[in-house]
């Protein structure tokens, strides 16, 4: 599950961010990119690891650019933000080469990071930081965003990994003619682990759609990741089961799963104007034939006509 997951896992930290390359993930902004492993990097304790990271410069103005290593702090749903320093488990052993190098317009350089894996760290994913910053040099250059990579490394080993799922804002009545909620997966135990999940939506009126496929996400320890869940009945009414089946790796070789069921009953509030129309329409039908057959009853005779005798 982790080799074929492992390229969905690379989470970039920036304020402007894109994705592009095959062979490596990519961060932009503006006039400046960089790419970087976009796995994670298997590694045993007290081992060490060397990777590439490259940085390019696709504006029409030279620049000077550094690199710098930052501690990450991870937070629900994937967000991420780089500290002001380094991460004090790696800040020993990490080393770049060059920490500042310039570069010509439409050029691009490679960057050189080793990192030596402390021997008492524990089996798990890290993330480590790297920000490249522009230099602002003279006035031709504009002052642009710094640009942010995150390398994983996967520290290999046996792991403790559990997970838990709740939904939230799903309640057994919808006033709607659509559902919109979340199924909320959150992760127990003391290890990072990767996760995916299927939603199927079985009932009637048909829903739309009746199955939601969520893509896999990495989520470190004690953190929680909100799976979208939404469906719609065409005729506005409809009696639902969502089932919705987290799947996460326990080992490299073996899955758990967390299944979450619920019935939703779907109602348009429109529905319910249904009642009031039909009491409405037959209050008037009876209100009309008193009045028809009161018109009958007292219209006054016709005079005889008289005749000479």
């Amino acid at each position: 599950m982790r080799t074929a997951f492992g390229g969905l896992f690379v989470m970039l930290l920036l304020v402007a961010a894109c994705l592009g390359g095959v062979a490596s993930a990519r961060a932009a902004s503006s006039d400046l990119a960089v790419s970087y492993p976009p796995d994670p990097i298997p590694i045993k304790p007290g081992a060490r690891t060397t990777f590439t990271l490259r940085v390019a410069d696709v504006g029409k103005d030279p620049m000077t650019v550094t690199i710098s290593s930052r501690q990450v702090k991870l937070s629900a749903n994937g967000q991420t933000q780089f500290m002001d320093s380094p991460d004090p488990l790696f800040a020993g052993g990490t080393r770049i080469v060059p920490e500042q190098m310039r570069l010509k317009p439409r050029s691009e350089r490679d960057v050189t990071i080793t990192v030596d894996v402390p021997a008492s760290v524990h089996p798990n994913d890290y993330f480590l930081g790297f920000l490249v910053s522009p230099v602002i040099t003279g006035p031709a250059l504009r002052a642009i965003n710094q640009v942010g990579a995150l390398v994983v490394l996967d520290v290999a080993g046996p792991r403790e990994t559990r997970l838990s799922g709740s939904f939230v804002h799903l309640p057994h009545i919808v006033w709607s003619s659509s559902v919109s909620a979340i199924a909320r997966a959150r992760n127990t135990g003391v290890s990072t682990l990767q996760f995916t999940s299927t939603t199927l939506v079985t009932g009637h009126v048909a829903p739309r759609p009746a199955s939601i496929w969520e893509k896999p996400h990495l989520l470190p320890s004690g953190l929680t990741w909100d799976v979208p869940v939404h469906w719609s009945s065409w005729l506005g009414l409809g009696w639902y089961t969502v089932h919705t089946t987290l799947v996460y790796n326990v080992t490299p070789q073996r899955t758990g799963q967390v299944v979450l069921s619920r019935t939703v009953v779907v109602i348009d509030p429109l529905w319910l104007l249904l009642p009031a129309a039909i009491v409405a329409i037959v209050g008037f039908l009876i209100w009309r034939r008193p009045r028809r057959h009161r018109r009958r009853t007292h219209r006054p005779p016709k005079a005889a006509k008289a005749t000479m005798g």
